[in-house]
């Protein structure tokens, strides 16, 4: 329902279907239905796959949103202009627009 890459949908479901996750419906307090996924196999982060600068930025992110709630993520999101300037047609959101994430500064 909002900001997310083009087909996410097909990463989980091949996920999925090599049995990494399992997607289930969940219920959320605010009243509304989503899906969660659930990792099935225990692994370790591979740092080597990431540059420095790439570990910083995941580490930033961890930090600001590790408690953050998911309908307070979205609410988020959509205070964005990213979001403000693509809702109305569902255009595809350039990720130019990562550098002038209000949240993340």
């Amino acid at each position: 329902m909002g900001p997310v890459p083009h087909n996410f949908q097909s990463i989980y479901k091949y996920l999925s279907n090599k049995n990494e996750i399992i997607i289930e419906a969940t219920e959320f307090p605010q009243g509304y239905t989503g899906e969660q996924f659930k990792v099935t196999k225990e692994r370790s982060f591979n740092s080597a796959l990431f540059s420095k600068s790439e570990i910083e930025v995941l580490d930033k992110i961890a930090l600001l949103f590790s408690k953050t709630s998911t309908l307070h993520l979205i609410e988020q999101s959509h205070l964005e202009e990213a979001w403000k300037k693509n809702q109305k047609n569902k255009a595809v959101i350039s990720y130019e627009y990562a550098f002038d994430l209000v949240a993340v500064k």
